[in-house]
């Protein structure tokens, strides 16, 4: 890509991705010859700047100086094969649970909004990125690196989207808590619930209104710390 023949090389990466869909650094190889103006190089800012308080800011400079302003018109056409990858990619390793091709909708949704404000002027809208979310924490949520690896997008959803986010994934949670795959690992349903009080957290929530609400919320958390406490009794406690 980086010599002047993109389309090669994200024909070339496609395959590597149909042999092992979840090469992560592939991947992100294939979307920067899509789509070059989304390349961490060309962020002005930083892969992933955080945008807490002023997302449209943020999303201004994600979605790049320079060469962003010329982008190739085919951009969404590239953006149609990316999302015809992706869904390959989960297909492929759907059953095997493969992080990379659960993730990649996510990441294609924020190289998406990078694009969004060259295209219509205007600040992205997150709401897409916050389903992509959603949808991965439903299939990630029983490992521990679940949050850390949804990171990078829940920081960038905006705040009018933060809160339906964190309820859906505590929703989800319970969801998936109840089913009768995870009744017999407790483990499991713990891990699901750290990762949704994560996730919450790393949207900047809950906003508690006074000393009481955080009082009750602090309790809440205690209690399942403490209830899961016998979970340990086993380990060698040195």
């Amino acid at each position: 890509g980086e010599a002047g023949r993109p389309a090669e090389a994200a024909a070339l990466c496609r395959e590597a991705l149909q042999a092992n869909p979840d090469d992560w650094g592939m991947l992100q190889t294939y979307l920067d010859c899509l789509l070059p103006a989304t390349r961490p190089a060309q962020v002005a800012a930083g892969r992933h700047p955080a945008a807490a308080d002023q997302p449209a800011a943020a999303l201004d400079k994600l979605s790049i100086a320079d060469e962003a302003a010329t982008a190739p018109v085919h951009s969404e056409a590239a953006l149609k094969q990316a999302a015809e990858t992706v869904e390959a990619l989960q297909q492929q390793g759907g059953a095997a649970q493969l992080r990379g091709p659960v993730l990649a909708p996510a990441e294609l949704e924020l190289r998406r909004m990078c694009l969004q404000p060259m295209w219509e002027g205007a600040p992205a809208d997150t709401r897409r990125l916050a389903e992509a979310v959603v949808a991965a924490y439903a299939r990630l949520s029983h490992l521990s690196s679940c949050a850390l690896d949804l990171r990078c997008y829940t920081q960038q959803v905006s705040p009018d989207s933060r809160r339906w986010l964190a309820d859906q994934v505590h929703s989800e949670c319970q969801r998936s808590n109840s089913s009768q795959d995870s009744s017999a690992d407790e483990a499991r349903r713990l891990r699901r619930q750290v990762a949704a009080y994560q996730v919450e957290q790393d949207l900047g929530l809950p906003q508690l209104a006074n000393a009481t609400a955080a009082e009750a919320h602090a309790a809440k958390l205690l209690a399942l710390y403490s209830g899961a406490l016998h979970l340990s009794d086993s380990l060698d406690a040195r």
